[in-house]
């Protein structure tokens, strides 16, 4: 498979991903923490943030602070950091969120990730990697 989409797809024939959002938010985690050197340096901050709030040692109020500390960097700094670390911060900013939107389904959710991620550096070879590792059991059985 070339893009991370077409193993969501596999995954999704078989299998409902709302079902598996903790490995979503581990998929997302991964890839920004590979490429954190990309982030600005006040925002790696912003993802210790949500990496330890999937290990349960902040709470939610801080992980929307955090939230709101990156859209008002986004709103303060958008001419200087240009589209490609603008998109980054955002796929930051899905990690950011305690559990999946409402609104939103678990593959649209990964999609718009995956969409922001790779627009600072194609990671898509990594990504791919990512969710055959994470999805490995469903993977075997789509």
């Amino acid at each position: 498979m070339s893009h991370p989409r077409e193993l969501l797809d596999k995954i999704e024939e078989s299998y409902d991903l709302n079902s598996f959002e903790d490995e979503i938010f581990t998929f997302m985690l991964r890839c920004l923490n590979r490429f954190k050197n990309k982030l600005p340096s006040s925002m790696k901050q912003e993802l210790e943030i949500a990496n330890e709030f999937r290990l349960g040692n902040v709470s939610e109020a801080e992980l929307e602070l955090a939230k709101q500390r990156v859209w008002a960097f986004i709103a303060k700094n958008k001419e200087q950091i240009g589209k490609q670390k603008e998109s980054l911060l955002r796929a930051l900013i899905f990690t950011l969120y305690p559990k999946i939107e409402s609104d939103s389904d678990a593959f649209e959710w990964v999609d718009w990730f995956i969409e922001f991620s790779n627009a600072s550096k194609s990671m898509e070879i990594f990504q791919c990697q990512l969710i055959e590792e994470i999805f490995a059991e469903q993977l075997k059985s789509a």
